[in-house]
């Protein structure tokens, strides 16, 4: 499904924003920047019409930024539904975040420790949020995670987010579940939905934190593609990246076990990830 509504469209539907330019269009959405009440947001279109599925997705993924309050994760500043170009569209207005993405970084080789224990403390930092509601995130990736213009990191996209208390949106049938196949836990890979908790956003992390420090990703080193790496549990280790061996050992514990193959392995609360976490920058860092 193709979003296919011209930016004169959305000018015309919303006179009360300044568009700015389209920065991203997809399969089902169309996002624009815009100056509104003197602020610049992040404007997202998504025609939903008569698919029903993709509006239950969108009204969750609006519900789950309602909910969770975390300086951290991305504000939603409004949501609307209207008609627009001849289709219901559910329309989205975020803020609007002007530091880039972690994957340039990640792509421009900008990678440190810094970088990776700054950005695994954020999304370690917000993961309670969606835990205590019960709501598995499912698309921890360098895409999801941006910067605001001085430098703070805001995890993004809760669009394929699971709320373990309501029905699912996932078909039992499907071969693997939604989000990023090459930062999915293993249980969500095999749809597996009753073992999808914080702990396959976990598994998610872990990958982000290892890519952040070394430019690599660990499950993308064979000839096959990095979900199959992690099916067969084909990791490499945080070793020889770094000149301080006592770092890169400690390091290299706290990563092996957020990305243990069982959820039961890895870490029971996020709080405790970053308990260590916070622990091995003291006793390195500080």
């Amino acid at each position: 499904m193709s979003p296919d509504i011209s930016r004169s469209e959305v000018e015309a539907a919303f006179p009360q924003f300044e568009i700015i330019e389209e920065i991203r269009q997809g399969n089902i959405k169309q996002v624009y920047t815009a100056e509104y009440d003197g602020e610049r947001v992040c404007l997202k279109i998504i025609p939903v019409g008569d698919n029903g599925r993709l509006r239950e997705y969108t009204q969750r993924e609006v519900e789950i930024m309602q909910r969770i309050d975390s300086e951290y994760f991305v504000d939603l500043v409004d949501s609307d539904e209207i008609s627009l170009a001849g289709q219901q569209t559910i329309v989205l207005v975020e803020q609007y975040l002007e530091g880039g993405i972690l994957k340039d970084r990640i792509d421009n080789r900008e990678t440190s420790v810094s970088l990776g224990i700054k950005v695994a403390n954020a999304i370690l930092s917000v993961l309670p949020e969606f835990a205590k509601d019960d709501i598995v995130h499912r698309d921890i990736k360098p895409g999801n995670v941006l910067f605001t213009s001085e430098g703070e990191i805001r995890l993004i996209d809760a669009g394929v987010a699971r709320m373990n208390q309501k029905d699912t949106l996932t078909p039992d049938f499907k071969q693997s579940g939604p989000g990023t196949p090459a930062y999915s836990a293993p249980e969500v890979l095999r749809n597996e939905k009753k073992k999808e908790n914080t702990r396959s956003d976990l598994f998610s992390t872990g990958i982000v934190f290892f890519e952040s420090i070394t430019g690599e990703h660990p499950f993308n080193h064979t000839r096959g593609d990095a979900s199959d790496a992690i099916r067969e549990y084909n990791r490499l280790e945080l070793s020889g990246y770094l000149d301080n061996q006592p770092l890169e050992r400690d390091l290299n514990s706290f990563y092996l076990r957020m990305t243990e193959y069982e959820p039961m392995d890895r870490y029971r609360k996020p709080q405790h990830a970053q308990e260590d976490l916070v622990e091995i920058f003291n006793t390195h860092l500080k």
